[in-house]
């Protein structure tokens, strides 16, 4: 029984060290302070998440998908308001079917209102009401940096910060990277009217 149970031991080690799976925390700026995810990676879109990988690099600033990846990270619920914004830099390094940054307030995905923001792909998304699509990025065309009016398409609570990187042919091909990720509240203004 010793014996088995050290083998188990090694093998639950072992497995946590596998492709795609992350014993690190997503690092973001949350109103201008840097902040953590409560929990490490975790699948997003139910049965979506396949082979894909997820490496967090630069103290969990940086994150390179690999394959098709759909992973969540859960963080202390935030309010999204009208004047609420999303900041991130991404990079296409191979080419994918859909390349997406979500904030959810679970991990199912299909909430039927844009949570998602596609940001690069091939597959055509323009009439999928998950997606707002963004000025997509282009393979071999650097870091773009985004600067998302999320407020104006949803408000409410979220939970998560969301990835899509979804290849459903050859699961292993497709590679990005986003990075300083930025949520902020902005400030209503007023516009005063003299004379």
């Amino acid at each position: 029984m010793k014996s088995f149970r050290a083998t188990l031991v090694s093998f639950v080690a072992l497995a946590s060290l596998l492709p795609g799976h992350v014993n690190a925390q997503l690092s973001y700026k949350r109103d201008g302070v840097d902040t953590t995810s409560t929990t490490s990676v975790e699948a997003y879109g139910g049965n979506q998440d396949h082979t894909g990988t997820l490496t967090l690099s630069d103290g969990g600033k940086m994150a390179t998908f690999a394959g098709n990846a759909w992973k969540a990270f859960k963080i202390d619920p935030y309010e999204i308001k009208y004047h609420t914004r999303l900041t991130f830099s991404a990079e296409l390094i191979e080419a994918s079917e859909i390349n997406a940054i979500c904030l959810d307030a679970d991990r199912t995905y299909n909430n039927q209102r844009p949570r998602c923001f596609a940001f690069g792909g091939t597959q055509n998304v323009a009439n999928d009401s998950n997606f707002k699509l963004l000025e997509y990025n282009t393979v071999g065309g650097g870091s773009k940096d985004y600067e998302v009016p999320v407020g104006q398409y949803f408000t409410g609570t979220m939970n998560y910060i969301a990835f899509i990187q979804d290849k459903d042919h050859n699961r292993l091909a497709g590679k990005s990277i986003v990075k300083d990720i930025s949520i902020l509240d902005g400030t209503s203004f007023a516009i005063d009217l003299y004379g």
